[in-house]
């Protein structure tokens, strides 16, 4: 089961709605722990899209919910972007058992990407290049570095109800476009 349909479980579970899955969903990506060698650039953006990130916004003024019933959260038209912080785990779905843990070490350094640099395009629809520290590659840390310097360029310019969107932010993967721009996927 994939981070967002457990959120969409536990948010259905929070409001005492009855949710009988119907469909199996499998697990993303994890390589195996016992092969030793590292995985392929697509094995690795793989397992980089089925990450389970937060994106933690950071505003001049507090947000505030949209109303006592609707526990969206949206900023004042006022506020201004101070700062964005991306938060990554590991999703770990092992039968009933559902859990969290930090990347290791070689996670980080796996190679997700092969290029000198990249164009990626976040919430705020601006475009920002990256170029990769090693100048050939990102990694996994160097890709969870870009989309957060992507948000912190471009998050200050989006909208969403009148102000900047501080509810989009569960990392739901990078997509290439037809333009070349990896576009960062957030759902709320």
């Amino acid at each position: 089961m994939h981070r967002r349909c457990v959120i969409v479980l536990a948010t259905a579970a929070l409001f005492g709605c009855q949710h009988e899955a119907t469909t199996r969903v499998s697990a993303p990506l994890v390589p195996s722990q016992s092969v030793m060698k590292a995985p392929t650039t697509e094995e690795t953006l793989e397992f980089f899209n089925h990450l389970s990130g937060r994106l933690d916004v950071q505003l001049s003024e507090p947000p505030h919910q949209v109303s006592e019933r609707i526990v969206n959260l949206v900023a004042p038209p006022t506020a201004r972007l101070k700062n964005v912080k991306l938060r990554m785990e590991v999703f770990v779905h092992n039968g009933d058992a559902i859990t969290f843990r930090e990347l290791r070490a070689e996670e980080w350094n796996w190679v997700a990407i092969r290029a000198p640099r990249m164009r990626m395009r976040g919430w705020g629809k601006n475009v920002v290049e990256h170029i990769a520290p090693n100048s050939e590659s990102f990694t996994v840390r160097d890709l969870t570095n870009a989309v957060e310097e992507t948000e912190r360029k471009t998050r200050g310019s989006s909208e969403w109800l009148d102000g900047i969107d501080v509810h989009h932010t569960f990392f739901e993967g990078i997509h290439l476009e037809e333009d070349g721009v990896w576009s960062i996927y957030w759902g709320s």
